[in-house]
């Protein structure tokens, strides 16, 4: 072995071994191997090698369906999970050849396989696991010509540089301590071996648990397998307990036998436990430039031994605005020996200014290399701002940076390093560790003890810390390592040190990643067990060197005027290995390998041969346990360069130590088990979460929460029977009794779930099967005898009756106060719920029964007490106005779902909170006395009402009514029915019925009821334009909701979430693709149009998600492509196989031969013309079978089809028509405007705009002006034979009208195209992405928003409705494109803007994205751009639901979901936590889409601006009519950084409103905010303040005219006047 150059080529080439395997395969990774890909390899190495993807191991990954190799590279033994993962990857994918590349070798395999505890391996045929698992592999592939293989690769060396070297695999190996012998003292179940347990040093490899007895035989394996590599006899030499028991093992292993023999070379392979020695590795005075540089920039994410480097310099802003869309650098290069070598120098130079010099020496030859003008070189010292100056040549250069990148990295890297904020205090904290080195003297006990506390004691009182907790205990693992046995552990020093301790680990529980690792939780159970910990894990480290007899100390402590100093143990060992005065070295174990080492081992004292030294041997392999710093391999480096010039050595680890990674390695990290330390919580750990309920004492919530077998101990807080109950079953679940988690605040929903769901403990007898909670409550108090509480025997089958007297004969438990003697409902209510209080919810009774109206009583008792703080604004009417503002306003309790004018939709939609049954009927009819027979009869009226004893013969108001009113008796408040209805006409019939009954004068109602009806006529003709007003929520159907646990959502999910949508006001869901596809671009890849993917479900799923949707009032629309379809599609699959004229296929797709004049035999070489794919590269791919290119403007697995092909263009609109017919309601029709190419085929020019990416080797979209595959005239034309073909046809039905919508990002001139004409309508709108593409963080402003909003409207057609969005699934969520703090200002936009609102999934909750690595990323965009995948990915905003803070936010019950969940779910970013916040982010919209969709204001065309500067945008909203208006609603939104104050009045003149001084806040967005009125001389807005206003005024000049379809105006507007008309002669009467 000539150098360590050659050492490390070796290694490498251990990794380049696979490449031979990759060709045309998915490759599956896992982490480790992942690790020493990015280092030996890097990951384009694998593409280039042919490598098709490269996935992480997971089960939740799969091949596509074209994919038919896999190879599979794999650090963990093929058992257990890693065989599990494997066979869920092969099944679910179409696999022929699976190829299973292991670092595990095969004997290692046989003897975990058959778990023999006494021998290494075993004897059996080197060749039957292999073959077995070959066996089932081709099992799970289930194809009969299937092929597999496995191949035992030592894939595990990552190769840093030329002298240093890590396995990733063994991360969490860490070197026993005194601690663990304890823990294996006492759980031993070796005969006889618990009386020789004193020490690490007694401990042997049969004695440790069978996790870590693995660990260790794979690290021997390992170790073995580089030997072999290397082609060397290797002599093993062991420093520490736990490197004694790895050489043992290695020195004994049975298959290196042969290899030993045939080796033609020797080396000397010393192991080294690292905690014999931590006080370098945890110390912040590196002697490496490198060790700096790892400790203080941020680590690479999905990497333990790499950093990320800011490359945001290397871009001028307006190419890339957001330095965070710019991928990070690295140190690692591994196809650049110049970055190596850079890399082996930064290890090894003596001092920061030597370091300095080489990169800049290498930046410069770059630089010349690259011919930059780097101008004169001043000799002098290099510094952070001269290698700065000359990193700026770089900049805005991407070919450069592409060529060049690895040293401008590396020197970037250096420069962040120097310019780090954190710089001075590491630099600090160096100087506390020389000071204390220096304060150690004699009495080193005292001095470490009385220093380190009284240190903790000042960090305790400071109010800033100027230590963090982890800084700390880097300072006591310094200590503890360098003075060793030195400091004493005396329990009175172990009480302080814990005390203060447990202070500082609570201090920064919330702020540290290690102390989150190390504290289970904030108890003070959990901080004292883990506080424990710590301190025998640092008494451990100070006894560590306890055995060592030469070199057991690394402090001398000095003498006279000698300081102390510190000499690193490697340090000691690599002088006595090289010292000729020592012939041997005591505490450096030699392990023999055979008889021949035995007897010189062993007989040397009668043999005249020396014991083997390790520097006898040309190559020396040190292999530190634990980890190793640069530090340290530069240590070494010199010491064998000084002593033996000739000898070559190389550094490896089981990791890079950096102080981060050892605080967890140490404290955080099991030494035992391959799992997080155990820390006990206490009390058997029955408790679930921490309850902050101060209602209920702590023995309730101790035996009650956790079941405790039933076990209740005192009585609880509340005597009323409901509150208790309440407390029992809802908080505690009664012991898991309960079915469906209860959520409602209303006690009426709580007792339903309760008495029908649960059975109330199996106290009923006859089951019950109505939705009534009223009839429910009969039977179970009359049936089951309430479990003995009443008295008297009740012998009345009238319910009325039946309530009455349980109420008042048996006082409810005890509730009530007085005697009441009155049999009237209204009274024995208004006694029971005022009196009573309702179970101590209600305020004091302020106020007095004076009406026989149920509306008033309902209307004191519901407003006046709050009804346990569930309403919003307080209600000052009556009237029917009253029901309808409790109802619809406070969302009862947030049930109810969007107002309509039709009261079945109120109603019964919503459920009355849950007391009536399911809608069991449809409502063919959307009018008034329909909808009340229906409502009042069918659902019998909450059960209160008798059968149905007559028959609707006439859909007539006046018959209905009649019936309704009179028969029925409504609930008992009206007397006895004194008349016969003589007449069907409605005068009579309101006569009799309101005058007879004594509820108001005939006139007034009449009249007032005839105006009513003109408005519903009025609202009726709009039936096709539901789309107008209504809401559409964009759901992402592999994120919304997991039903059946594979990780991925599906329709069964979404129809179990139905039911958020009435909860949120939401009207129309628009269901992103769930066609059938093989998923290269999760859905918009079709290979069937009238099929759903069965990862999506069934057909019957969809039906039934249609179903129910319907019954909630729901509308549904999905996504259609027309553009392309996927390459699995069985169009694409007969077009391609000829173009032959009997192929009725042939044309289906866009064919074209190779350019006219080529004679390459690449017909890459020949492409037809410039054009280039959306995701990058050439639109044309070659298909060997048919001998002609195909266009893909997208991925190549989605051909465009020929939409000139009148064949194609029926197959569509067949499929349209198709889904129609299942009964949605429209479609969104995806990147229309691709669908059409100019058939010249001419190139497509250059965009002079256009910078290239740096690392980017394909050619970008962005490169080219589109002018010839977008924006065709014939896309117009297709629409436009849509809707007179395939929508209209199929909206003839009442109340079905299919809307389309199309997706263009084009700027509003363009988009108005998509209109159509009034003669031709195309689509009802194009979406408007203004608000997505337009506003950024850096340009949000009053101004902005101003200047994106009103183009829509200059250019919106005279009678077209706009439209906004804010969301989607190709861009960023709002709180990371422009701040959190203004996602309800954006909402309240979106939402109050005239036109159509659209949502993503999650926006009303706030979700924001995810970070999702280069390894994890799923979408293709990024996958395709490695270079810059975290610019392209689209996955961040694609992260599942989050609906509760539970595991995995509730969104699947998956061990891992297709994409992480965000973990702020557990921080309140989820829907339950914020249905029952009622400031919450999910509040506020709820209470936006509520005004905007019950307020007449908010559905009409009408803008006015109030006021626009760089800080606000306000606009009016008014509703229909003339000036006559007497108020108008001001949306005041402020998008600056600042508070800001505005006189409002003075603005709105301006635009000719007179606006009264005063107005009433309807939503505020803050919406804890007390205030009711606000000053509009002086409207003060914090920054992200939305308000929405009432305020009285008057029109100085007339509004602007409607922007609505001129005739459905006129006859609103009719209907409207006769309304108002009407209304007008009832004030008459009335006064």
């Amino acid at each position: 072995m000539s150098n360590s150059e050659d050492v490390s080529a070796s290694i490498v080439n251990i990794s380049h071994s696979v490449l031979t395997y990759v060709y045309n395969a998915v490759v599956f990774i896992d982490d480790a191997s992942a690790e020493v890909v990015h280092w030996s390899l890097g990951a384009q190495k694998l593409f280039e090698s042919g490598a098709k993807k490269l996935k992480k191991l997971s089960s939740f990954e799969n091949g596509d369906k074209e994919d038919r190799r896999a190879v599979f590279i794999i650090n963990d033994p093929l058992l257990g999970t890693t065989e599990r993962v494997i066979e869920d990857i092969i099944t679910s994918s179409h696999f022929q050849n699976c190829t299973v590349i292991t670092s595990v070798s095969q004997s290692l395999h046989q003897h975990l396989a058959t778990n023999e505890a006494q021998n290494a391996e075993t004897q059996t045929d080197e060749n039957v696991f292999f073959a077995e698992f070959e066996t089932k592999l081709l099992g799970w592939m289930s194809q009969k010509n299937g092929q597999a293989e496995v191949v035992h690769i030592p894939f595990s060396f990552a190769s840093i540089c030329s002298s240093l070297f890590f396995v990733p695999a063994f991360l969490d190996l860490c070197p026993f301590l005194s601690g663990d012998v304890r823990r294996i003292k006492d759980s031993t179940t070796v005969v006889g071996a618990e009386g020789d347990i004193s020490s690490v040093d007694d401990l042997t490899l049969d004695l440790l648990p069978k996790s870590r007895q693995t660990t260790i035989k794979k690290l021997v394996s390992t170790l073995s397998s580089l030997c072999e590599e290397l082609e060397v006899n290797e002599d093993v030499y062991c420093l520490g307990a736990t490197s004694r028991i790895i050489g043992t093992e290695l020195a004994g292993l049975q298959s290196a036998k042969a290899r030993r023999k045939a080796a033609p070379k020797k080396a000397s392979l010393i192991l080294v436990d690292r905690t014999l020695d931590l006080t370098g590795a945890c110390s912040h005075q590196q002697d490496s430039f490198l060790d700096r540089v790892l400790s203080l920039l941020p680590p690479l994410p999905g990497h333990t031994a790499d950093v990320a480097l800011n490359m945001s310099q290397f871009f001028s802003s307006h190419s890339s605005p957001d330095s965070s869309i710019i991928p990070p650098g690295c140190l690692s290069h591994p196809q650049s020996s110049s970055s190596r070598d850079l890399l082996s120098q930064l290890i090894t130079s003596r001092k920061q200014t030597n370091a300095l010099m080489e990169v800049n020496r290498h930046l410069v030859e770059t630089i010349s290399r690259a011919k930059l003008p780097m101008g004169s070189s001043k000799i002098g010292r290099v510094t952070a701002d001269s290698l700065e100056e000359k990193l700026q040549l770089f900049r805005n250069n991407q070919e450069l940076l592409a060529k060049h990148g690895d040293i401008v990295q590396l020197t970037a890297a250096c420069v962040q390093t120097l310019s780090h904020p954190q710089l001075p205090h590491q630099e600090e904290l160096a100087s506390k560790e020389k000071l204390l080195l220096q304060m150690l003297g004699d009495d080193v006990d005292q001095v470490v003890w009385k220093h380190m506390l009284n240190l903790m004691t000042e960090e305790l009182d400071r109010q800033e810390p100027n230590l963090s907790t982890d800084e700390v205990l880097l300072l006591w693992t310094y200590v503890a390592s360098l003075t060793g046995r030195k400091i004493s552990w005396i329990n009175d020093n172990k009480r302080e040190l814990k005390s203060r301790l447990v202070g500082l680990l609570r201090r920064d529980l919330k702020i540290s990643d290690f102390i989150s690792n190390l504290v289970s939780s904030d108890s003070d159970e959990s901080i004292s067990s883990a506080a424990d910990q710590v301190i025998s894990r640092l008494e451990g480290i100070s006894n560590a060197r306890a055995r060592l007899q030469e070199i057991g100390d690394v402090l001398d402590t000095g003498l006279g005027a000698k300081p102390p100093s510190y000499t690193p143990l490697l340090q000691q060992m690599m002088n006595g290995i090289f010292d000729p005065n020592k012939p041997e070295m005591v505490d450096v174990e030699y392990k023999s390998s055979g008889l021949r080492d035995l007897l010189k081992s062993s007989f040397r004292l009668f043999m005249n041969v020396a014991k083997p030294r390790p520097s006898d041997n040309p190559l020396m392999i040190i292999f530190i346990v634990g980890g190793v710093t640069c530090s340290d391999v530069k240590l070494i480096k010199e010491a064998v360069s000084s002593k033996a010039p000739n000898t070559q050595v190389i550094v490896g680890s089981t990791q890079i130590s950096k102080p981060a990674n050892l605080l967890n390695l140490l404290f955080a990290q099991d030494h035992l088990y391959s799992a997080p330390i155990p820390i006990t919580t206490g009390w058997a750990g029955m408790m679930g979460p921490a309850l902050d309920s101060g209602s209920l004492q702590c023995s309730h919530e101790i035996l009650i929460t956790t079941g405790w077998a039933g076990m209740m101990g005192p009585a609880l807080d509340s005597g009323s029977l409901l509150q208790c109950s309440h407390e029992i079953l809802i908080t505690t679940g009664w012991a898991g009794m309960m079915g469906p988690a209860l959520d409602s605040g209303s006690l009426l929903q709580c007792s339903h779930e309760i008495l029908i769901t649960t059975g109330w403990a199996g106290m009923m007898g006859p089951a019950l099967d109505s939705g009534s909670l009223l009839q429910c409550s009969h039977e179970i108090l009359i049936t089951t005898g309430w479990a003995g509480m009443m008295g008297p025997a009740l012998d009345s089958g009238s319910l009325l009756q039946c309530l009455h007297e349980i109420l008042i004969t048996t006082g409810w438990a005890g509730m009530m106060g007085p005697a009441l003697d009155s049999g009237s409902l209204l009274q024995c209510l208004h006694e029971i719920l005022i009196t009573t209080g309702w179970a101590g919810m209600m305020g004091p009774a302020q106020y007095s029964l004076d009406s026989g109206s149920l509306l008033q009583c309902l209307h004191e008792i519901l407003i006046t007490t709050g009804w346990a703080g569930m309403m919003g604004p307080a209600l000052d009417s009556g009237s029917l106005q009253c029901s309808h503002e409790i109802l619809i306003t406070t969302g009862w309790a947030g049930l109810m779902g969007p107002p309509s004018p039709c009261l079945h939709e109120i109603l019964i939609t919503t459920g009355w909170a849950g007391i009536m049954g399911p809608a069991q009927y449809s409502l063919d009819s959307g009018s008034l006395p329909q909808c009340l027979h229906e409502i009042l009869i069918t659902t019998g009226w909450a059960g209160m009402m008798g059968p149905a004893q007559y028959s609707l013969d006439s859909g007539s108001l006046p018959q209905c009514l009649h019936e309704i009113l009179i028969t029925t008796g409504w609930a008992g408040i009206m007397g006895p029915a004194q008349y016969s209805l003589d007449s069907g006409s409605l005068p009579q019939c309101l006569h009799e019925i309101l005058i007879t009954t004594g509820i108001r004068q005939m006139a007034f109602k009449a009249i007032l009821f005839a105006g009513l009806i003109c408005f519903c006529a009025a609202k009726e003709f709009a039936w096709n334009e539901w789309w107008k007003n209504t809401i559409i929520y964009q759901i992402y159907p592999r994120s919304f909701q997991d039903s059946d646990g594979d990780g991925v959502g599906d329709l069964k999910g979404i129809t179990s979430r139905l039911q958020h949508f009435q909860d949120i006001n939401v009207g129309c869901l628009w269901i992103s693709p769930i066609f059938e596809s093989p998923f290269a671009d999760f859905g918009y890849d079709v290979s069937n149009f009238t099929a759903i993917d069965p990862l999506f479900g069934t057909m019957e799923d969809f039906n039934e998600l249609l179903a129910e949707a319907k019954k909630l009032g729901l509308r549904v629309i999905l996504d259609f492509v027309p553009n392309h379809s996927s390459n699995h599609h069985r169009w694409f699959n007969e077009s391609a196989s000829g173009r032959d004229y009997t192929n009725v296929y042939r044309d289906y797709y866009m064919w074209e031969d190779p350019k006219a004049g080529c004679n390459s035999a690449d017909p890459d070489e020949c492409l037809p013309n410039n054009w280039v794919s959306v995701f990058s590269g050439s639109v044309w791919e070659w298909s060997e079978t048919r001998q002609q290119f195909y266009l893909h403007q997208f991925l190549k697995e989605q051909p465009d089809l020929n939409l000139r092909n009148p064949i194609v263009q029926q197959e569509l609109r067949d499929a349209l028509s198709f889904w129609m017919q299942k009964g949605i309601d429209g479609y969104r029709l995806d990147a229309i405007y691709h669908s059409f190419e100019v058939p010249s085929l001419e190139d497509e020019p250059m965009n002079p705009d256009y910078v290239k990416p740096p690392n980017q080797t394909q050619e970008q979209y962005e490169s080219l002006l589109h002018t010839k595959t977008t924006r065709l005239p014939e896309v117009h034309v297709m629409l436009k034979d849509w809707r007179q073909t395939v929508f209209e046809p199929n909206s003839v039905e009442p109340e079905k009208y299919m809307f389309m919508v199309t997706e263009a990002y084009d700027p509003p001139d363009m988009l108005v195209e998509y209109y159509g004409t009034e003669e031709e309508p195309e689509a009802d709108f194009p979406f408007n992405f203004q608000l997505i593409s337009g506003l950024t963080e850096d340009n949000l402003s009053g101004q902005t928003v101003f200047n994106l909003v009103d183009p829509v409207f200059q250019y919106l057609p005279d009678g077209r409705w706009p439209n906004w969005v804010v969301g989607n699934h190709d861009n960023w969520r709002i709180s990371d494109r422009l701040g959190a703090k203004y996602v309800r200002a954006i909402n309240t936009l979106n939402l109050l803007l005239p036109g159509t609102a659209t949502t993503y999934y999650g926006e009303e909750i706030g979700m924001e994205n995810i970070y999702v690595s280069y390894e994890d990323t799923q979408d293709p965009f990024a996958i395709n751009n490695p270079c810059c995948w975290e610019e392209y990915t689209r996955d961040p905003e694609r992260s599942p639901m989050q609906w509760t803070s539970g595991q995995n936010a509730g969104f699947s019950t998956a061990d891992k979901t297709w994409l992480p969940v965000n973990d702020n779910n557990k921080e309140g970013v989820n829907v339950e936590d914020q249905k029952a916040d009622p400031h919450s982010v999910m509040s506020h919209f709820t209470r936006i889409a509520a005004v905007r969709t019950s307020t007449s204001a908010f559905q009409t065309n009408h803008l006015n601006y109030a006021m626009v500067d760089q800080d606000v945008f306000a606009f009016f909203r008014f509703p229909d009519g003339d000036d006559s208006v007497e108020s108008v609603y001001l949306v005041a939104i402020n998008f600056g950084d600042d508070t800001a104050i505005r006189d409002c009045m003075a603005a709105a003149a301006a635009y000719g409103i007179a606006l009264d001084q005063i107005g009433e806040i309807t939503v505020h967005s803050r919406m804890d905010v007390e205030d009711t009125t606000v000053d509009m001389r002086s409207l003060s807005l914090e920054a992200g303040d939305a308000l929405v206003i009432e305020v009285s005024a008057e029109f100085i000049t007339e509004p602007p005219p409607t922007t609505e379809d001129p005739g459905a105006a006129s006859l609103l507007g009719a209907n409207i006047g006769l309304g108002l008309i009407l209304l007008s002669i009832v004030r008459m009467l009335m006064s």
